[in-house]
């Protein structure tokens, strides 16, 4: 087994699920207003965002991109959420206990009210649950959840019932996005999706105003939010440029206050300077990505020899950072981003997780029984990303210790599908994760639908211990050794090849990182409703 090496301090614990960005206001055109954000003075402070997709929803079931989930966490809110650091803090809710072995009860605060001026209530939660139990999206927020037992005791008492016990329940329930029954309801039990999506009665922070497709959504502070006298901004100017290179032009205009970037060059053009007042701010998530191979449904890969072969034969730091760039950084645990609280390092940045060794990885494949050309397999791949360009980079050096992969390109929905049905044999895994390690990775356990980063079960032991670790409900001093041990032994079964971590990337004027830090949440998201006065 390779040795640990000790975890690297200059990697921060900011988590995320998905990306996203909200900022605060810039310096360097006068773009933004001027005004405290309390109404009392001549002009509005305005804050002026530039994000790469418009979102084809405001129903928080249905809705997917960069821009939905900005709008959405702009416009309703949520029982409680987690910071960086792990720490819950309360919204809606102002505390909650367990008030049986299967029974969450949860108590909201009094003044919290929608948008049209009614109170929040128990029912309102109950009832987005109801919604949300409607739909695929919603599995892993309410899985453990038993909706149709949940009830409402009062306006301000809500009794979750539970199927079973979940580490990440608290964490799960804190990307609950809450609707007003009476707006959403179809008045027959059912739900009034136009109602959801278009005449949208805000939970959070700030109202939808103006929605003009293809241009942008111009957000304003929610009279009735609880805390909106210190919000810093009375109003949020969203726009959508898919052209990056046109929305970096636009920034350096002094047409937004904050944008976000993917390029890794547009990244290096902000970091080393080359906008004047202009600084780059990052954001490590919770995300890892690499190859993966199916040692449940092919024979090609049941083989350990032939996976360490495979492994040691990638150039991993060279692949990453000659392609992706300053957009990922390389991944160096087997199984968790550095962002999480049970990471264990076990390779660094200059080598990855498993060493660039093409002597090492002959060495292996004859051990497995291949000569020169005789191992011949596919690599199945979503063009998206960088993926097609890593997968293509694998290939010439696999190439060059005598393996024969092939790179087949689909799009995304038809290679999900496959994955999930277990039709593909070598191919990427790119997946993110809740503040808690076991919502990031118990789609690896034997017991999970299936998908093709189930480790399967060639050691029988790491499959108990990742079983262990993934449903206890003990503190982290406890779980965070049983988490170590998997990622260790992780490296010996090699199922899986670590290749990069992902981070969000703004381009911001100088002095808006201080209040960008002030938002950043464990889910990766930056939140509008954090930015006080």
């Amino acid at each position: 087994m390779k040795l640990k090496l000790k975890k690297l301090a200059s990697l921060g614990l900011v988590l995320a699920m998905i990306l996203t960005v909200c900022g605060a206001c810039g310096g360097s055109s006068g773009s933004s207003g001027s005004s405290s954000g309390t109404g009392d003075t001549a002009e509005a402070s305005v804050l002026k965002v530039g994000l790469d997709a418009e979102p084809n929803s405001l129903d928080p079931n249905v809705s997917s991109g960069e821009g939905s989930m900005f709008v959405l966490m702009s416009i309703y809110d949520r029982l409680w959420t987690f910071n960086a650091d792990g720490e819950q803090q309360m919204c809606l809710a102002e505390s909650y206990e367990y008030t049986g072995d299967l029974e969450l009860t949860v108590k909201l605060r009094s003044d919290a009210k929608f948008s049209d001026g009614t109170q929040i209530t128990a029912d309102d939660v109950l009832f987005t649950m109801q919604y949300g139990n409607t739909q695929a999206s919603a599995v892993r927020v309410l899985g453990s959840i038993d909706v149709a037992n949940c009830r409402a005791d009062d306006a301000t008492t809500l009794v979750i019932a539970l199927n079973n016990t979940d580490p990440c329940l608290l964490e799960n329930l804190a990307l609950l996005d809450v609707l007003e029954k009476a707006a959403c309801s179809d008045g027959n039990g059912g739900y009034n999706s136009d109602a959801i999506n278009v005449n949208v009665v805000a939970s959070g922070a700030y109202m939808v105003q103006t929605w003009s497709s293809g241009v942008g959504i111009t957000l304003v502070k929610n009279p009735n939010y609880y805390n909106a006298d210190k919000l810093k901004y009375d109003t949020i100017e969203v726009s959508f440029i898919g052209e990056e290179n046109t929305r970096l032009l636009d920034f350096e205009s002094g047409n937004y206050d904050i944008i976000y970037l993917s390029n890794s060059d547009n990244i290096d053009s902000i970091s080393n300077g080359e906008v004047s007042n202009a600084s780059l701010y990052t954001v490590n998530i919770q995300s890892i990505g690499g190859f993966v191979m199916n040692t449940i449904d092919f024979d090609t890969f049941q083989d350990a020899n032939v996976r360490l072969a495979i492994a040691h034969a990638l150039n991993i730091p060279e692949m990453v950072n000659t392609i992706c760039g300053s957009a990922y950084r390389v991944a160096t645990s087997t199984l968790l981003p550095a962002a999480n609280w049970a990471y264990e390092q076990i390779g660094d940045e200059s080598t990855g997780v498993y060493s660039y060794d093409p002597d090492l990885a002959r060495e292996y494949l004859a051990k497995a029984g291949y000569g020169e050309g005789e191992l011949t397999f596919t690599c199945r791949i979503m063009d998206q990303d960088y993926n097609k360009a890593l997968a293509e980079a694998a290939q010439a050096y696999l190439a060059d210790v005598g393996i024969d992969m092939k790179v087949d390109v689909g799009d995304a929905a038809t290679v999900m599908s496959e994955m999930i049905g277990n039709q593909i044999s070598f191919g990427w895994s790119n997946y993110m994760g809740s503040y808690d390690p076991a919502g990031l990775i118990n789609s690896r356990l034997d017991s999970a639908p299936a998908n093709l980063s189930k480790i399967g079960t060639p050691d029988l032991g790491t499959q108990a211990l990742l079983v262990a670790a993934c449903t206890s409900t003990e503190d982290q001093s406890v779980r965070k050794p049983m988490f170590e041990q998997v990622q260790e032994e992780m490296y010996d079964l090699a199922t899986w090849i670590p290749v990069y971590e992902s981070t969000v990337n703004y381009a911001v004027y100088n002095g808006v990182s201080d209040d960008l830090k002030s938002t950043t949440q464990a889910d990766g998201y930056l939140y509008a409703s954090n930015l006080y006065q």
